[in-house]
């Protein structure tokens, strides 16, 4: 094989290496449908106004029953106290709000599942299980696993003074209405209710949180669909990394009102470890699931930067000793060392650009106000942030 022929072979490895030509249609895209988990589906089609009002119509039944059974001061009943129904209303709007936001984290999730489907080149078939283990069956039963702790310490406090099966003596009809001739009547059942609903939703949160920064993961050894050179220099990339922080923008305003609710009332270790536990995922999430995406990008450049340095420009290093040797070159072959060494230059300084530039740290940190302005607030107020 001839020099020539050999310079030849090195750029067309180059150009199938950038795949600069390549482009997708629209056709060779397949289509993942959205997903839905459990308690997000009181959230209907959001077509219509009615289908978010579902989880409205939910918890006010949970507020008439705490009329009826005497939570709240009523012509027919004296009512608990003040903050037993402060606490009874925080909890019931609790549970709505967790519905919305649960609801917010679903669509999130498939926001991003949509932007890898179409950027990334995974099968439909390999996507599909990884979406099935997170909002399938599976996924359901383990939120109501990682749920279930918290539930039952809630009930009997695994051998503390807190739990519900203490509380009924400890705090009597000031929080238990009915409770002194009843103490596990309806007025005392209505309060398991109305905590352990919200452990359900928590045990979604930490389910879906922690299998996204797995679904992230795994893509991460998906390759992109129009070469690494077209991603960088688009910065297609960027997209992708924004909803992936954007996915965990419902943990914060969670966060936020579980930690501002304890500064007012004495929480139970349940309510502190969960709200720490979710806390934890909450800043890895924001801060691994753009890392995970970048050192993607990050690391199938490095290859191409590699690959490209082998071919590097020698087609141009051979004009230019061609010259020194004092063998004639042409023009054309000339012009196109040089536009070749150009180009490939370009190419170079592309691959290097930073990925996780100025705006998407900015991004990484405004998702990190809420939540962590929230902990310093209630070791302010509450002068530690202890449980």
């Amino acid at each position: 094989m001839s020099e020539e022929e050999q310079l030849l072979n090195d750029l067309s490895a180059q150009d199938k290496l950038l795949r600069i030509t390549k482009t997708i249609s629209e056709e060779e895209i397949p289509e993942i449908e959205e997903r839905k988990f459990f308690l997000d589906r009181l959230v209907l089609e959001k077509k219509h106004i009615f289908g978010y009002l579902i989880p409205v119509l939910l918890v006010l039944v949970l507020f008439a029953l705490g009329l009826f059974l005497g939570i709240y001061t009523t012509p027919w009943s004296s009512g608990t106290s003040a903050a037993a129904q402060a606490a009874y209303t925080f909890w019931v709007t609790f549970i709505l709000i967790c519905t919305y936001l649960l609801n917010w984290l679903v669509w999130a999730i498939n926001n991003v599942v949509q932007e890898a489907n179409e950027m990334l080149d995974i099968s439909e078939e390999k996507h599909k299980r990884i979406l099935n283990l997170m909002f399938g069956w599976l996924g359901i039963i383990m939120s109501f696993l990682i749920a279930l702790p918290f539930i039952l310490y809630d009930i009997t406090g695994f051998g503390t003074e807190e739990g519900w099966l203490n509380d009924v003596y400890l705090s009597g009809e000031e929080w238990y209405p009915g409770s002194e001739s009843n103490p596990y009547g309806l007025g005392s059942i209505i309060w398991l209710i109305v905590w352990g609903i919200p452990w359900l939703y928590f045990g979604s949160f930490v389910w879906l949180s922690s299998t996204f920064l797995v679904y992230m993961n795994i893509l991460k050894k998906a390759n992109w669909r129009l070469g690494i050179q077209r991603v960088v220099r688009e910065k297609q990339y960027k997209r992708l990394l924004t909803l992936s922080i954007a996915t965990f923008a419902p943990f914060a305003p969670y966060l936020a009102i579980k930690l501002i609710f304890q500064i007012f009332y004495l929480p139970w270790w349940s309510d502190t470890i969960g709200t720490y536990l979710l806390f934890g995922i909450f800043i890895i999430g924001v801060v691994g699931a753009p890392i995970i995406v970048s050192k993607d990008v990050k690391s199938e450049k490095i290859e191409v930067l590699r690959k490209l340095q082998d071919i590097g420009s020698n087609y141009f290093d051979t004009a230019v000793r061609k010259i020194y040797a004092g063998e004639q070159v042409d023009n054309e072959t000339l012009l196109k060392a040089t536009i070749l060494q150009l180009n490939y230059k370009e190419t170079v300084a592309i691959l290097e650009k930073k990925v996780l530039d100025k705006y998407l740290t900015r991004k990484i940190l405004i998702a990190l106000i809420a939540p962590v302005l929230s902990i310093l607030i209630k070791f302010v107020i509450g002068g530690s942030l202890a449980f």
